[in-house]
C-alpha cells in the first residue's frame, strides 16, 4: 500500500497507541497505558505500528504465552510467559478514517512473520463476529464462542498454527 509506513513502534510513541486503541474499543476492553508498557518492554519487536504521512493510523500486539488460547488472565494482569511457544494477539486497532484500506491486515501479516521467526507454534487472538471474516481471510481458524466476558463483549477464539511438523511415510 503507497503512503503507508509499517515499523515497531517506540516507546515514546504509547501515548499516540493509547489513544488509537480508545477509539477503537470500549474504554471496558482498551488496554491500558500500564499494559502497553509492559508489552513494548518484553515484546517490542511484536508491537508493530502504520503511519500515515506522520500519524499513526493503526496498531497490532499483544504477549507470548504458553497457553493455547487467550484466556482473560493475559488481559491487563500479564499472565504472559516470555519463552512461552506461542503468541495472543491482544490489540488490532486502526483507525477509523483509515479502515477498509488493508492496514490491519498488513500488521497482522508483520506479527505473523516475527511470530514464525521466532518459531513459534501458533498464534491466537479473541475477536468479536464481525471480525470473523477478516481473520479467516488472514488464514486463522475459528473455534467458537469464547467463555471470556472481557469488557462485556462476546468474543469468539481463533487460531493460526504455525511451524507444524508433518511426518513423512513411505
Amino acid at each position: 500500500m503507497i503512503g503507508i509506513e509499517l515499523r515497531t513502534i517506540a516507546p515514546e510513541e504509547l501515548p499516540e497507541a493509547i489513544a488509537l486503541e480508545l477509539s477503537c474499543y470500549p474504554p471496558e476492553a482498551a488496554a491500558t497505558l500500564e499494559g502497553f508498557r509492559h508489552r513494548i518492554r518484553l515484546y517490542p519487536e511484536y508491537f508493530w505500528s502504520a503511519w500515515a504521512d506522520g500519524r499513526l493510523v493503526g496498531i497490532v500486539n499483544g504477549v507470548r504465552t504458553s497457553q493455547e488460547e487467550c484466556g482473560d488472565e493475559l488481559k491487563g494482569a500479564h499472565g504472559d510467559d516470555p519463552e512461552g511457544h506461542s503468541f495472543c494477539v491482544l490489540t488490532v486497532a486502526v483507525d477509523a478514517n483509515n479502515r477498509r484500506r488493508g492496514i490491519g491486515g498488513m500488521l497482522l501479516r508483520k506479527l505473523i512473520g516475527q511470530c514464525r521467526s521466532a518459531y513459534l507454534k501458533s498464534v491466537s487472538l479473541m475477536c468479536e463476529s464481525h471480525l470473523i471474516g477478516f481473520y479467516e481471510q488472514q488464514g486463522f481458524v475459528l473455534h467458537g464462542q469464547s467463555a471470556s466476558k472481557h469488557g462485556g463483549i462476546v468474543w469468539y477464539e481463533m487460531s493460526l498454527d504455525l511451524h507444524t511438523m508433518e511426518h513423512l511415510t513411505e
